[in-house]
Order: C-alpha cells, then structure tokens, then sequence
C-alpha cells in the first residue's frame, strides 16, 4: 500500500493506493494520519478510490483514523468510487451513515468550504 498526501489548503488528501490489510496497511494508515495531527493537521479526505481490497483490519483503521482525527477535534471524510470494494464494505456495514464519503475529489475538498 502506497499513501501520498496532497494538500489542498489547510486539507489534507491521502491518496491511498493497493491493498489496505492487515499488518501493514492498518499500521501504516494510522502512524500517517497520527504524523498529519502531530504537525497540526486537523481536515482530512482518505481517497481510496485506487484501493483495490480492504479487509476487515483495514476498516478498522479508517474507523480509528476518524476516532483519532475527532480526539484532536478534527474532520475525516472519504472519497470511494461509487460499487467499488471500499463504497461496498461502507454501505454493507453501515459506515456511510458515520462517515460523509463523496465520489469526487473537488466535492469532498469543497465540503470543507460549507
């Protein structure tokens, strides 16, 4: 898994590419996100539109990177693409009705706007 951050203004987009897993990804994911709150980072977007298979672990980690983000009195959204893997285990287990998750970049950036 590969995490490449790009900011847009005071938000930051971690581009999450590969396989979101357990013992490495999970890990991975949250020592990133807790780097970001170290440094000040408060407004969030995980892009996990190029995830190609999460598990269980992994979406424990997007659920504790949100947790951790609110500790910090921060925001985490998500962006998936619409029937993908990630868009399917949000709306199976019912975390798109805890997480704003958007199919578009701009529109998740530019709800930070609102």
């Amino acid at each position: 898994m590969d995490i490449d951050v790009k900011k847009h203004g005071r938000i930051s987009v971690l581009e999450i590419t590969g396989k979101l897993i357990i013992g490495d990804g999970d890990v991975q994911l949250r020592a990133r996100l807790q780097d970001l709150l170290d440094a000040g980072e408060r407004h969030f977007v995980f892009d996990m539109t190029q995830v190609s298979y999460m598990d269980s672990a992994g979406l424990g980690a997007v659920v504790a990177c949100a947790k951790r983000a609110r500790e910090h009195s921060g925001v985490l959204k998500v962006i998936t693409v619409p029937l993908g893997k990630a868009d399917t285990l949000f709306n199976v287990t019912g975390l798109k009705r805890v997480f704003e998750v958007f199919h578009d970049k701009k529109d998740a950036v530019d709800s930070f706007l609102r």
